[in-house]
C-alpha cells in the first residue's frame, strides 16, 4: 500500500457509508446515529456549537484543503459564510 492508498482509506472512514464504501467503520453514523434533527441542530450552551455546525465546519475545512491541494475546481461551499448562509438552522438549549 502506498501513501495515496493509505490516505484514501483513512479519509474514507470519516465519511458516511453513502459517500464512501471503503471500510466497515464510519465516524459520521457513529456520531449522529439515533439523534433527531432537533438534537443535531441544538446548541448545548451559548458558547458551544451544534453538531450540525461542527459537521458543516469540518466539511468546509476539508473542501478548502482539498481544493488547495488539487486546485482544479471551485469550492463546493461558499468561500465566505457560515451555517446560516448554508441554510443550517440551530436552536439554543433551554437555560
Amino acid at each position: 500500500m502506498d501513501w495515496k492508498q493509505l490516505f484514501f482509506l483513512q479519509h474514507a472512514l470519516v465519511h458516511s457509508p453513502e459517500v464512501s464504501t471503503e471500510g466497515q467503520f464510519h465516524c459520521e453514523p457513529m456520531a449522529l446515529a439515533g439523534l433527531m434533527d432537533a438534537q443535531i441542530r441544538l446548541r448545548p450552551a451559548e458558547n458551544l456549537n451544534s453538531l450540525a455546525w461542527l459537521v458543516w465546519h469540518m466539511t468546509r475545512c476539508e473542501d478548502v484543503a482539498i481544493n488547495v491541494a488539487i486546485a482544479t475546481g471551485p469550492r463546493s461551499s461558499p468561500t465566505r459564510g457560515s451555517p446560516s448562509s448554508a441554510s443550517i438552522e440551530t436552536t439554543s438549549a433551554p437555560a
